[in-house]
């Protein structure tokens, strides 16, 4: 089970980090954001990086406040002094392959025969990685085929409870006094 968990909340200095980060994320105040960030905050694994570039990537309408608001609730996880959310990043198994394994976001979700809200639930998820059975992932279908890690069982689950373990996520390092934000990346 993957639920998230905060094993950042007594580290020095997160707290007043956090709350700042929060609050920037809910008014989507793109200079509040950058002012959390380090001076060359990573932001793809193409180059891309900088205060000014993060900035004006929080300016499009390309969905990276949804993003941030999506992160911030799935806890925090600590790994080499360093920050990382959501709390799954740093604890994937390393049996599992993060290109073909969703995670399954909230407790009881039914894992359904077909793929309709209606269809016979299978089985209820609380957390759990699944394996894709289709080669491509589409975000915006309805439902998408899966295999539990667990059983093997074989069914469908609502496209939007699933999350990519490759997904956006923002490592942070402490820093003097003070919490950072070092990347806000997705990929490998």
């Amino acid at each position: 089970m993957f639920a998230p968990h905060d094993e950042c909340a007594a580290l020095p200095g997160w707290k007043a980090f956090h709350d700042k980060l929060a609050a920037a994320v809910a008014s989507k105040n793109a200079t509040a954001l950058a002012a959390l960030a380090d001076r060359n905050v990573k932001l793809d694994y193409g180059g891309g990086a900088g205060r000014v570039e993060l900035i004006r990537r929080l300016r499009q309408p390309a969905g990276l406040w949804t993003d941030l608001a999506t992160i911030l609730p799935l806890g925090c996880s600590v790994e080499a002094g360093l920050a990382a959310l959501p709390w799954y990043f740093w604890r994937i198994p390393p049996s599992v392959d993060p290109a073909d394994t969703m995670l399954v976001t909230g407790n009881a979700v039914p894992l359904r025969a077909l793929p309709k809200p209606n269809a016979r639930a299978i089985a209820s998820l609380d957390w759990p990685m699944v394996l894709l059975t289709a080669k491509s992932f589409n975000p915006t279908a309805g439902f998408t085929r899966v295999r539990t890690r667990a059983g093997g069982q074989e069914g469908y689950v609502e496209t939007h409870r699933l999350r990519s373990l490759l997904a956006r996520r923002i490592i942070a390092e402490h820093s003097g006094d003070q919490w950072r934000i070092t990347a806000i990346v997705a990929g490998d």
